[in-house]
């Protein structure tokens, strides 16, 4: 098993956080199924109103976000509108910051590509926690059309501890789940070559473990101990669950978290639960 990503510099991706839309009621009152595997921490409600959201926070810095449509009409004509359940979206950022991305993003904007792919100019978001402390962030996002085969990108403005809490009591998980360990894309044969060559740009590899040209290897915010890289892939669909949810929504993922080793203590090696129709499933892997 190769190690994580070595740090390359501060202009290398690391993956910010992963989107997980869920009914409004998971907001509120996350089922038992969840709440037995996850520690869930507030979160708030974003700028616009139209979406609220909790966390799912992990000691690498990365994070999931559960994110739900604060009514019927909010969802109408939003990007994530009509995307269904389960992962719809991740955000990669750098810890050079926001320069570091415009400067970059001038250079991806001479790929040969369809132009709709690649990210646009930085804009504000913001979200208010239930403790009344207002977050803000810069975002920068591929048209609607590419939202979750090609990631969005998400710089801070307020520290980035008032959006990602880093107490202990957060980010340990009853799973024993410590980060990011692999996010697979399954994408149509069509859009494949095109994600591949916008993922190559924007990831660029140097390790010489890299097992195939369809995974690129990514940093994580914190650096955590782990022999367990934390991976983005492509796939093409296999099996007619994947087909049919690709022709639906557009985007199907499968996500790993590394953990402590406590799955083989639980006998727990993966989660998967239906939401209303959708799929949501999460792999465990240890050290």
């Amino acid at each position: 098993m190769r190690p994580r990503h070595p740090c390359i510099g501060s202009a290398h991706p690391q993956l910010d956080h992963i989107i997980i839309r869920v009914p409004s009621s998971f907001i509120q009152n996350p089922p038992p199924w969840l709440k037995a595997a996850f520690t869930i921490a507030p979160g708030g409600r974003h700028g616009d109103g139209k979406t609220e959201n909790r966390l799912i926070v992990f000691a690498d810095g990365t994070y999931l976000e559960l994110v739900a449509f604060t009514s019927a009409q909010a969802e109408q004509g939003h990007f994530w509108g009509g995307k269904g359940y389960g992962i719809i979206d991740y955000a990669l950022t750098l810890e050079a910051g926001a320069e570091a991305y415009e400067h970059l993003r001038t250079r991806w904007e001479l790929l040969d590509l369809p132009q709709g792919w690649k990210p646009g100019p930085l804009q504000y978001g913001s979200r208010t926690r239930p403790d009344g402390v207002k977050i803000e962030w810069r975002v920068a996002f591929p048209d609607k059309s590419a939202r979750g085969r090609a990631p969005f990108w998400c710089f801070d403005v307020t520290p980035r501890e008032k959006r990602v809490p880093t107490d202990s009591a957060l980010t340990e998980h009853p799973c024993g789940a410590k980060g990011v360990a692999g996010l697979i894309l399954f994408r149509e044969t069509t859009q494949y070559q095109d994600l591949e060559n916008l993922l190559n740009a924007m990831i660029p590899q140097v390790n010489k473990d890299r097992p195939d040209n369809n995974t690129w290897d990514l940093e994580t915010p914190h650096k955590v101990d782990s022999k367990v890289p934390c991976a983005l892939s492509l796939m093409p669909p296999k099996g007619s669950y994947v087909e049919g949810a690709l022709k639906r929504r557009g985007l199907v993922a499968r996500l790993t978290l590394f953990t402590d080793g406590r799955e083989e203590e639980t006998g727990r090696q993966s989660l998967q639960e239906a939401i209303e129709g959708d799929e949501l499933l999460i792999g465990f892997v240890s050290p």
